[in-house]
């Protein structure tokens, strides 16, 4: 990258402030302009400088299978898939939860399930369960495991609204 133009300004006032060092009075008004300048330079910076919208993704280790957090610019989130579930393992209770409150996300304003396999679901009672979750949306696939059933039976007694997915359906919580 180019250097910044305020580099340049600092190397010529260093060089002046070398300069005029055995001038007392010449050296503190050199010593003065230059600090004046220097705040005056990162003022402006700080003033102009424009904080980039930053979309986080993280995908888990969840074994077979996906779950795949996203944190939209204005802080909005998409889980999408919650991982397997088979005895002794909850994906959604043993890797996501956690995740989930070390990063201090209190809810899900989307949870996508791609389709209802154990492998895909299997955390998404223990989400709904433990977690806000906004919204659930599905993929409409009929698939009565018990691991489907269990994520539906949990939604309902949460109040959580559940839509099936279309083409065409646009499923962003953020317009940025």
């Amino acid at each position: 990258p180019k250097p910044e133009l305020g580099v340049f300004g600092i190397w010529f006032a260093a060089i002046l402030l070398i300069a005029a060092w055995h001038r007392t009075r010449l050296r503190w008004t050199v010593l003065i302009g230059v600090l004046a300048g220097w705040c005056v330079h990162d003022g402006w910076s700080i003033a102009t400088s424009r904080r980039t919208p930053v979309l986080d993704v993280w995908v888990y280790d969840v074994g077979q299978g996906d779950a795949v957090l996203i944190r939209t610019p204005s802080g909005k989130t998409v889980l999408y898939d919650t991982g397997v579930m088979s005895p002794g393992r909850d994906s959604g209770r043993d890797v996501i939860l956690p995740d989930l409150q070390a990063r201090r996300i209190g809810s899900v304003d989307r949870m996508v399930l791609s389709h209802p396999h154990a492998d895909h679901i299997g955390g998404a009672r223990s989400i709904l369960e433990r977690m806000e979750v906004r919204r659930v949306l599905h993929s409409g696939f009929p698939y009565p495991s018990a691991v489907e059933l269990g994520w539906r039976a949990m939604a309902r007694e949460r109040g959580v609204a559940v839509d099936t997915a279309r083409r065409g359906m646009d499923i962003s919580p953020d317009p940025a």
